[in-house]
């Protein structure tokens, strides 16, 4: 079995996140059972845990009117997960949940905001 924060599933899951149909689709999750579906069908499995730290993360994007000053710092940066990896050694969880948090949290605020 694949390890679920390999570096072939982070890079599938970039590769993925590059798509903005996948992004809506995780954007657009209503529940971490959904948000699990979506990127299962990619095949990419995530602990129960981090499912549930991107949902929350995520409704926190969707259903506050105003950004908090780490969400802004957040959505305002450029990276990969590849580089974040790498650069930090960040294997793991922490790394693969703030990295689909940051790029379904920017296409949120892009969307709600009227960004780019």
């Amino acid at each position: 079995m694949e390890n679920m924060y390999s570096a072939a599933v982070c890079e599938r899951l970039e590769k993925a996140l590059e798509n903005e149909e996948t992004v809506q689709k995780l954007a657009n999750a209503s529940s971490k059972e959904e948000l699990g579906e979506y990127l299962h069908e990619m095949n990419i499995d995530l602990a129960d845990d981090d499912l549930s730290a991107i949902a929350e993360q995520l409704d926190t994007y969707k259903n506050n009117d105003e950004l908090t000053e780490e969400q802004m710092n957040s959505v305002s940066g450029g990276f990969t997960l590849v580089s974040i990896l790498a650069g930090a050694a960040l294997i793991g969880s922490a790394a693969l949940v703030g990295y689909v948090t940051t790029k379904v949290g920017c296409w949120i605020v892009d969307k709600k905001y009227g960004g780019k």
